[in-house]
């Protein structure tokens, strides 16, 4: 007969060992929960943590995800140059502090995201390929409007012709989320800085400050009047259209105009160089127009 000890000893070896085995659970604390201490969250928290502040997210993919079942959704729509998305979004939002892929930016992020996918439709631009086994991409004309783009899958082939090297196709691509960004002041006139050393001003976007000045780059050409002009822009619709060759002619007219008022005033200079495409001449119309009015109030 076995001593009550010994099963003792058993049945608590046991147990351990088959607490060992046993997946973890979720643990539910239906009560609140108070933690007089720091908290450290993640695969790469240790015993012993070093804590300087009371939350610490510790793993290579550092998420917090907030999704509030009870926002109202609004439409959002995502374009780039060759596809549309469109979609709900609701209160769903997510912190990232640096993107997980390989690469990827080191940038604390902030993004709405819809909690469903949706497919990104072509616009009639998007490229259509060859998925028959070629070796390489080869485009064979353009996807029509409101057909789902494709996107380029690399795979191994063990029956190609070399089977240390990938196969290149082309497949439909699998559905996206939409996501975006909103940043609200607690009020119409509340202004936000983007940038270290940035000052906010009421009712504004800043991106610098008196000493500290910054480009904005990577914009898209204006469409609406509200809308940036771009560099590029303005080059386009002024100069290339003419419109600047059209004001050079013009202030050339006028100097002309002015040196016969000169002449019959008898103040025109002996030599006048009239405005060039380069520079806008070396007799400034201001100055022209002051010998104008000093010759007729003399007379």
């Amino acid at each position: 007969m076995m001593r009550p000890a010994i099963r003792t000893l058993l049945a608590a070896g046991l147990s351990v060992a088959g607490a060992t085995n046993m997946a973890h659970a979720d643990v539910v604390h239906a009560d609140d929960l108070v933690i007089q201490g720091n908290v450290c969250v993640g695969m790469d928290c240790v015993n012993n943590e070093v804590f300087t502040s009371a939350v610490k997210l510790k793993e290579n993919n550092t998420r917090i995800n907030f999704i509030d079942q009870t926002a109202l959704p609004f439409d959002a729509t995502n374009e780039t140059a060759e596809y549309t998305i469109s979609g709900t979004m609701n209160g769903a939002w997510r912190l990232d502090a640096n993107e997980s892929a390989n690469g990827g930016r080191n940038a604390f992020i902030i993004r709405q995201q819809s909690l469903l996918t949706y497919p990104a439709l072509s616009n009639g631009s998007a490229v259509d390929y060859d998925c028959s086994y070629t070796g390489t991409a080869t485009a064979v004309g353009l996807i029509p409007e409101g057909q789902q783009v494709e996107t380029q899958l690399w795979f191994y082939d063990p029956a190609a012709p070399d089977p240390t090297t990938t196969t290149d196709c082309q497949l439909l691509s699998s559905e996206v989320k939409l996501d975006g960004i909103i940043l609200e002041g607690s009020s119409e006139t509340s202004g936000a800085a983007l940038g270290q050393q940035s000052v906010p001003a009421d009712g504004t976007l800043s991106i610098g400050s008196d000493e500290t000045l910054r480009r904005l780059v990577n914009i898209a050409a204006a469409l609406e009047d509200v809308d940036l002009v771009t560099k590029g822009q303005l080059q386009q619709d002024l100069i290339n259209d003419g419109r600047i060759a059209n004001l050079r002619e013009q202030l050339r007219q006028i100097e002309r105009d002015i040196l016969r008022v000169e002449r019959a005033l008898g103040l025109a200079p002996k030599k006048v160089s009239f405005a060039d495409d380069s520079d806008g001449g070396s007799v400034p119309l201001v100055v022209l127009l002051a010998l104008t009015l000093l010759g007729l109030r003399r007379r």
